[in-house]
């Protein structure tokens, strides 16, 4: 998941939330992403978990629109998460 992540310009918990769900989905093949999996990706990015770490899951949804989810044990990600990750986060080769 760290090489996955480093093609990617990073600067918000939201846009890492965008990687690690985009990672779990289309990597791993895992289609129902949970709260669980985005903590354990934070974990292996070797990120600081922050303190409201389902508030900002919440935020991720409500105030960027990139995720997709009513409950949290089931999040995708949105028509704006998924051009959020394939137009505005690619590094520059």
């Amino acid at each position: 998941m760290i090489d996955f992540a480093k093609t990617y310009n990073i600067k918000s918990n939201a846009d890492r939330i965008v990687v690690i769900v985009h990672y779990l989905n289309e990597i791993l093949n895992i289609k129902t992403v949970n709260g669980n999996h985005i903590y354990s990706g934070f974990w292996e990015l070797k990120c600081k978990i922050p303190t409201a770490f389902y508030q900002i899951i919440t935020n991720t949804k409500i105030r960027e629109k990139y995720l997709d989810f009513t409950k949290i044990s089931d999040v995708k990600l949105s028509i704006q998460g998924l051009n959020r990750i394939r137009f505005d986060m690619q590094n520059k080769k």
